[in-house]
């Protein structure tokens, strides 16, 4: 069982940043969790940038330390954290349209719900350290980004949340995935689970790679995370992450 120490902060530039500062400061131990009110430059992949109303939602990040997972298994946790985040969100709004869209979002139907951002630090074979940011629309009803599809979980409900209880929610979930694994029949069972929840799957889509558009049908997450798409021909291509568009 995980012992998760939540550290609330008023205001960070984002939790991330926090967590990677205080690892190098040797000032954050396994399971200890940064917990925000409010970001200034909270993150996504890349350049991305992750709205969140002071108060009204989840960002956060967790620090793992994990001495069983192999540096070519780091796609692992995040098939967890997906899943956990799914969970959550399944439970607490009573809907079965949770997914998980490659390789890092969680969607309600067709709308973002949550971001899923993993840094994962390797010695050796072995991953060291995993700082996990996780930001997730709890109470928030209108976004002033130019993000295509956000959703709260708010939009779903007469109510707003207790954020403390989906926090809650949340710890509880990820503890239940990440001290479940990960021998080799509870790798198939996850792996299998992250299909039946991957966005897509199975469904003949549009997607864009290279600047070409093309219909195809997402088959598979192989064990780098990397997305597996079989086009109209019968091909099946791999796709790493911004190597291929979602139509």
């Amino acid at each position: 069982m995980m012992n998760f120490n939540v550290i609330r902060k008023e205001v960070v530039d984002s939790t991330n940043n926090y967590a990677v500062e205080l690892i190098r400061r040797g000032e954050l131990n396994n399971g200890d969790v940064i917990l925000a009110r409010e970001q200034d430059m909270g993150r996504g992949y890349g350049n991305n940038v992750w709205e969140s109303e002071p108060g009204k939602n989840i960002t956060m990040s967790i620090c793992f330390k994990p001495e069983n997972i192999n540096a070519s298994d780091q796609f692992i946790l995040t098939k967890m954290l997906s899943l956990a985040v799914v969970d959550a969100i399944s439970g607490l709004i009573k809907r079965d349209d949770v997914s998980v869209k490659w390789p890092n979002d969680i969607y309600i139907g067709d709308m973002k719900a949550a971001g899923i951002l993993v840094q994962n630090y390797i010695a050796g074979s072995k991953i060291d350290t995993i700082i996990a940011g996780i930001g997730l629309n709890v109470n928030q009803q209108v976004f002033l980004s130019d993000a295509p599809n956000p959703v709260s979980l708010r939009n779903f409900t007469a109510d707003d949340f207790d954020i403390e209880m989906v926090l809650s929610i949340i710890l509880d979930k990820i503890d239940d995935y990440y001290c479940g694994a990960p021998d080799d029949d509870l790798q198939k069972k996850l792996d299998s689970k992250y299909l039946s929840k991957l966005y897509r799957h199975k469904i003949s889509a549009k997607y864009e790679a290279e600047g070409i558009a093309f219909e195809g049908i997402i088959t598979g997450v192989d064990e780098y995370g990397r997305l597996t798409i079989t086009n109209s021909e019968g091909q099946h291509k791999l796709f790493a992450h911004k190597e291929v568009k979602f139509l």
